[in-house]
């Protein structure tokens, strides 16, 4: 009988591409053990999964999300990812299924469905079609003509920025059509399937790349770092994060440097960030789309905790303090680790702090019953002191010296009290980022100077103007209304807008004071009455919004 936690596999979320086509995507590594005769992956918290090869648990008509890969014991993981230690070659396996894009295709193999699995490597992509196959010699898989194939030159593109989004998309575009008139061909009858079988040799089907295994490169490590093209991580940013290019470019630019080892003689002091701006700017927009960006590219998954610094008290009063912090990073490590000692030093070396709402502690009338002792206590948490933190019933030691941290705030005293100085949301020239100073923020901010020593780059971000608000609504990645506009095409409404309600919901956010936060919730009661009506089918064709549509959801142009 295998024993609990012998095996090693990746979880997988199934994206469904139609009936018979799935898209499968690596989330993480999972420890635990397999029961041959149920068929069920079962890892050490108990959660249950089926294999991605199970068409009767997954296949068609299967309302499974998750499932794993293939399963490895120690023996297995050491004979396919050879490595000096375990835990490098359950890295080199993660890498492997990391590195490849997952499709899986039902087939009927003597009167019954299987799924065939084929991995396409992410690089080194060559214009060849893809056969799902399989005989004696593994290298050549038919499926008969009325299959879907895939050639690798129509995904080329999406597989070099590995968004697995717009790869579902064009998966799902594919669907039903041939390439090249290839497939029309390729099956007549069984003669023309063997000289078929002759000319497809080992350069035109999907290579082997377990010879290929890249090795991990370790997240402590500063190669990676070397390594990131920071101009694409800066595209994708400000695709998403409009109007804040300068401020992008400087958190890039920290952050990375923070990462890469200097004097190996020295302890080098990492640099603390303070970024300042008005409610909705996109402070902490900017760091979370930084990371999801090595997420999707290069695999890091930080831990990373998000306090609003407003809800934290110092010891004795009730509330969260600096320790509920660290406990927070730890538990968001995820990977295999020996012990947890093993995982606090990852957290230590690789945390990530972002402590929202700073300026609030710092106001006089903020009401907090521990008042600026939070302040004064985040000095030697800035600084790098050690904290204990309990996992089970052993407490261990945590130093904060290592740790990523940033903390935000909008500081709308000294945005006030800068108005005269030609500073703020009515200023002619914007200039709230270039000219707010530490002395602004010790002053009427109401900042300790202590505490602003610790900061050493303060990075202000502008104000969200009219403009701005215009331009995220009709260019960012992540604009609501881009988004609403893609989502109401699946049943059949063709959104349009005029440039009169473009400039009324920038306008209406604008005057709301929250930033780009306004924008959402006016997109949302500007297309409500569209929105279900859509959802009913009820007006399939073209619809066009107007600055009326704003105040009076009811009222937009509709053509069948």
């Amino acid at each position: 009988m295998t024993r609990q936690n012998e095996h090693h596999t990746i979880l997988m979320e199934k994206i469904i591409i139609n009936p018979n086509t799935y898209l499968f995507k690596p989330i993480s590594i999972l420890e635990g053990n397999f029961n041959e005769k149920s068929g069920e992956f079962i890892d050490k918290f108990d959660n249950t999964y089926f294999s991605m090869y199970d068409v009767d648990s997954i296949g068609p008509g299967s309302e499974e999300t998750y499932c794993i890969s293939m399963y490895y014991n120690e023996e297995d993981l050491r004979e396919d990812f050879p490595a000096e230690t375990k835990f490098d070659s359950i890295k080199l396996m993660a890498d492997y299924y990391y590195d490849n894009i997952w499709l899986g295709f039902v087939v009927e193999e003597d009167e019954r469905e299987e799924i065939i699995i084929i991995g396409m490597p992410v690089v080194d992509i060559e214009d060849k079609i893809i056969v799902p196959f399989e005989n004696d010699n593994k290298q050549i898989i038919y499926f008969d003509a009325n299959t879907n194939i895939i050639s690798e030159k129509c995904i080329n593109e999406l597989l070099k920025i590995n968004d697995l989004d717009k790869l579902k998309e064009a998966l799902k575009n594919l669907n039903g059509r041939s390439n090249d008139g290839y497939i029309n061909d390729i099956f007549e009858n069984e003669k023309e399937k063997e000289h078929k079988n002759k000319d497809l040799n080992e350069n035109q089907v999907t290579e082997n790349i377990m010879t290929k295994i890249k090795q991990t490169k370790d997240i402590e490590s500063d190669t990676l770092y070397k390594e990131i093209n920071i101009e694409e991580m800066y595209n994708y940013i400000t695709e998403r994060v409009i109007g804040q290019d300068e401020a992008v470019k400087q958190v890039i630019t920290i952050f990375i440097m923070n990462k890469i080892k200097g004097n190996e003689s020295i302890e080098e002091e990492l640099t603390r960030i303070l970024l300042t701006g008005p409610t909705g700017c996109g402070k902490s927009l900017i760091i979370t789309t930084m990371l999801e960006y090595l997420s999707k590219v290069y695999h890091q998954n930080f831990p990373v905790a998000n306090v609003p610094t407003s809800q934290l008290t110092i010891a004795g009063y009730v509330g969260s303090n600096l320790e509920d912090i660290l406990d927070t990073l730890v538990h968001n490590t995820t990977g295999i680790f020996s012990t947890d000692e093993d995982k606090i030093k990852f957290a230590e070396h690789n945390g990530i702090v972002f402590l929202d709402e700073i300026d609030k502690k710092g106001s006089a009338n903020n009401g907090d019953i521990s008042g600026r002792g939070v302040l004064n206590s985040l000095l030697g948490f800035l600084s790098g002191s050690d904290y204990e933190i309990r996992k089970g019933s052993r407490l261990y030691k945590f130093n904060t010296k290592n740790l990523t941290i940033f903390a935000a705030g909008a500081f709308t005293n000294v945005l006030e009290n800068n108005k005269k100085s030609d500073i703020g949301f009515n200023s002619k020239s914007n200039s709230f980022q270039s000219q707010v100073k530490v002395e602004n923020l010790i002053n009427e901010g109401l900042m300790p100077n202590e505490l602003m020593g610790r900061f050493h780059r303060i990075i202000n971000l502008n104000p969200i103007s009219e403009e701005v608000l215009r331009n995220i609504l009709l260019n960012s990645k992540i604009s609501t209304l881009l988004t609403y506009q893609a989502k109401l095409k699946k049943f059949g409404v063709d959104l349009n807008w005029e440039e009169a309600f473009i400039n009324k919901i920038a306008t209406e956010a604008y005057k709301r004071k929250l930033g780009a936060r306004s924008l959402k919730s006016l997109i949302e009661e500007s297309l409500s009455d569209i929105q279900w009506k859509a959802l009913g089918r009820n007006i399939p064709g073209k619809i066009t919004v107007t600055d009326e549509t704003v105040d009076h959801p009811k009222r937009y142009i509709y053509k069948p």
